[in-house]
């Protein structure tokens, strides 16, 4: 293991995390770098928790529990300098002209150029963002926990063999989902997992789909009734946190287990922005089964009694 670092603070929703440490990662093993993942930074509102809690890695280039190793970091030369000796109380803010996080105070980007090398000991990255196909690279080197592999298991068996799945993400963006209630009227699976962010969306498919043709399951603790995103964490005690993220954790799992997967483009006050990047991660799992059975730690069999 490398005594050089790279500290990444990954912000947003899991494809954003996933995002930002496979990019973090890429970079580490250019410049001979361990890599250290910090998701439970005092600053930080969304993950907020530790990814080792969640997830192992199989590359021991990778620490998930990056609060072990604050202390060893808090006097090594860091870049970028203005975290010099604030390493664990600096505040952070979304720039919304920047399109990126910065240092509360200086505006600075905390960040470095990802295309030079830097001859201080740690180097450290705080931001969002999220770019196609590199956050199923993250996956390619996690385990998923085996409390989390259980909950898995429980969940699929709950379900039954043969069902379809379907991501809305209907919060801070929104989903057709008259449209896509028209579409499940018509294919009439027996089966149908949700998984979404809206409790709202939840409830008009209870009340739309008829449930002698389609039995419709959910498992999420934590919905959005009032459009608010759920991948903050703004409000929520320590246990409600690990609940919402187990869920976000699960359902993609799920939706890539399921026989048939459905999603739809979100808009953002009327413009389609395409698919969110959730949804392209569960097709990205779905597609790359392999993938998907090294995450949870087994084959196919070990989710059948």
């Amino acid at each position: 293991m490398s005594n050089r670092y790279l500290l990444c603070r990954p912000q947003g929703g899991l494809n954003d995390v996933l995002c930002q440490i496979e990019r973090c990662y890429q970079y580490a093993k250019l410049t001979d770098r361990t890599l250290v993942v910090d998701t439970n930074y005092s600053d930080n509102f969304y993950f907020k928790d530790d990814f080792s809690k969640y997830f192992f890695s199989s590359d021991p280039s990778i620490e998930l529990n990056g609060s072990k190793y604050l202390k060893l970091m808090e006097d090594m030369d860091v870049y970028p300098s203005l975290i010099k000796g604030k390493l664990n109380h600096y505040e952070s803010k979304y720039h919304s002209t920047k399109l990126r996080y910065v240092e509360k105070v200086s505006l600075e980007p905390i960040s470095f150029n990802f295309k030079k090398n830097y001859l201080e000991q740690l180097i450290i990255h705080h931001d969002c963002g999220a770019q196609e196909f590199l956050s199923i690279g993250a996956l390619k080197k996690l385990a998923i926990s085996e409390s989390l592999k259980a909950m898995l298991i429980e969940r699929y068996r709950t379900i039954g063999s043969s069902y379809m799945g379907l991501h809305i993400r209907n919060t801070d963006y929104q989903t057709d989902t008259h449209a896509l209630v028209a579409k499940i009227k018509q294919i009439k699976p027996e089966r149908l997992l949700i998984a979404t962010d809206d409790l709202r969306t939840l409830n008009y498919f209870l009340g739309e789909i008829d449930p002698s043709v389609t039995k419709i399951f959910n498992f999420a603790s934590t919905l959005s009734s009032g459009g608010d995103p759920i991948h903050t964490s703004n409000g929520l005690v320590d246990e409600e946190i690990y609940e919402r993220n187990c869920d976000a954790i699960l359902d993609l799992l799920l939706l890539a287990l399921a026989n048939t997967l459905c999603y739809s483009e979100i808009q953002a006050n009327g413009p389609n922005l395409g698919y969110s990047g959730y949804s392209l991660l569960a097709r990205d799992l779905f597609n790359d089964k392999a993938t998907l059975f090294n995450l949870i730690g087994g084959s196919e069999s070990l989710l059948y009694v």
